[in-house]
């Protein structure tokens, strides 16, 4: 058997390198991304996605690690596309980033969408949207309005004579909590924490069953864009919950709960004793703040539970709106008579290098007796206070935390 040898000019072996490299690089590009087709679900890389269309030009294109883009052109007629899990959790707290490719003559939306079964409910939490706002639907029913990751949601109950979801067409409502202010177009992020806005509606009278899939969606009618949104997880362990039990005499009295100096979450209170619940990773000292005193409101706070801890009102030394003869001039009470707060304390004083002391009158801190919990005492070389001395002084003063910065 003979062999040829075929002689290339350098340049001409130069472009054919050239060449199978680009060759090579479009067909790896061709395999991260993936074009499905309509009505169609499916995973990548641990991600679940949708996309359905009943008419027209959309495309859906899925990459790897959570991104999907939306095309859409004028002749759509409705179409729904994204990338999530199945099943969703209420303890998520979900990231998302990229580009909403629409104007604000465009009818679409971003929400992180999704349905539960027994019984059947199908909601949207709706970060962004053009032309239409879908709280704004004919017939709502206004549920709620409500603080979450620094914006507030308008929760509506949007009754449906048609079908919706294709997979179950006799679903009977939709619920849309729209986010106040909505994000921008172009280049949008932000964060959804889903257990605050499935509170909301459990606190609404809405019945949740069983999650279906939870996707962070681009929706559209009848308009052109394009979307490009990568979705992920926030690590689970960087936010515990805190809730507060209280209720105000008249029914609109303003509440929020602030950590660290820092104001996570607001509440318009009912009558009823009812519990109010955030998710927070904020650190600090933790006070409920009452801030429209008039005429006959006020405030009792019961307790508060802090990442799983209950520390009573009636407990803590330190409550600025009670009052006795005057505003401010009361202690150790559930009642918030006038604008003012309670102080619960540190949030992480439970840490195990966290100190608890005691703060006598306006003379300073002290630490507190090991061996007595009467009278002041000596121990370790200086002086100590017992813990009933203590929490029975009058006025300012009673247990603190002291905790390393």
């Amino acid at each position: 058997m003979r062999y040829a040898l075929i002689y290339f000019p350098r340049h001409f072996a130069f472009r054919l390198i050239n060449g199978l490299l680009c060759l090579a690089l479009f067909f790896t590009s061709d395999i991260q991304a993936q074009e499905i087709p309509y009505n169609a679900t499916g995973t990548k890389d641990g991600y679940f996605y949708s996309f359905w269309k009943d008419s027209g030009d959309a495309t859906m294109i899925i990459y790897e690690n959570g991104r999907y883009e939306l095309l859409w052109s004028n002749n759509t007629n409705n179409a729904v596309g994204g990338m999530g899990w199945n099943p969703g959790s209420m303890d998520y707290i979900v990231n998302y980033s990229g580009y909403f490719g629409i104007s604000s003559t465009q009818n679409a939306y971003l929400s992180l969408y999704g349905w539960t079964t027994n019984p059947q409910v199908e909601y949207y939490i709706t970060e962004s949207y053009g032309s239409y706002n879908p709280a704004d639907c004919t017939g709502k029913t206004e549920l709620a309005s409500y603080s979450s990751d620094g914006a507030t949601y308008n929760l509506v109950r949007c009754p449906r004579s048609g079908p919706s979801l294709p997979i179950e067409p006799t679903l009977p409502d939709q619920f849309f909590a729209v986010r106040s202010p909505k994000k921008g177009y172009g280049l949008v992020e932000g964060k959804i924490t889903v257990s605050n806005h499935f509170n909301a509606l459990a606190e609404a009278g809405v019945e949740l069953g069983t999650l279906n899939y939870m996707i962070m969606a681009t929706e559209t009618y009848n308009s052109a864009g394009q979307s490009d949104i990568t979705v992920s997880l926030a690590p689970s362990e960087t936010t515990e919950n805190i809730g507060v039990r209280m209720r105000g005499e008249q029914g609109d009295e303003l509440v929020s709960l602030s950590i660290g100096g820092t104001t996570v979450a607001s509440w318009t209170l009912s009558t009823e004793m009812s519990d109010y619940w955030v998710s927070s990773d904020a650190r600090g000292e933790v006070r409920v703040v009452f801030s429209n005193d008039s005429a006959d409101r006020a405030v009792q706070v019961d307790f508060i539970s802090i990442d799983g801890e209950i520390r009573q009102a009636e407990e803590q030394w330190q409550n600025t709106g009670a009052f006795s003869n005057y505003c401010g001039g009361g202690y150790y009470s559930e009642m918030l008579d006038c604008n003012g707060f309670i102080g619960f304390g540190l949030r992480e004083q439970n840490s195990n290098s966290c100190l608890e002391q005691c703060q006598w009158y306006f003379s300073g801190r002290y630490p507190l007796c090991v061996n007595q919990s009467n009278y002041w005492g000596w121990e370790n070389n200086s002086s100590c206070i017992g813990r009933n001395v203590c929490k029975n002084q009058y006025g300012f003063g009673g247990l603190v935390w002291s905790c390393p910065n």
